[in-house]
């Protein structure tokens, strides 16, 4: 009786460190797809911020604004001598 104890005693083992290694695999699997849904929230964000930024990029652009801007401040086109030409 005593030759099949170690026999049976590292096939329990093996199991033991497969069933470990098997619940391992599957919290690491948990917790990256938890992490891969915060990526890609972050990423929506992100992308609904950069839309946000063009709208704002837009209307500092935009010639109304700027045209505005230059009667307030007092700016006309150029006179003839304010006009340089690199050749």
């Amino acid at each position: 009786m005593k030759n099949k104890s170690p026999g049976k005693l590292s096939i329990i083992i093996f199991i033991f460190i497969v069933l470990l290694v098997y619940a391992w695999e599957q919290i690491e699997s948990e917790r990256l797809g938890y992490r891969l849904q915060s990526l890609r929230q972050e990423i929506e964000k992100e992308k609904n911020h950069i839309v946000q930024l063009d709208i704002s990029l837009s209307y500092l652009r935009s010639p109304e604004r700027l045209d505005s801007i230059s009667h307030k401040m007092n700016f006309g086109p150029p006179k003839k001598d304010q006009i340089k030409t690199i050749p």
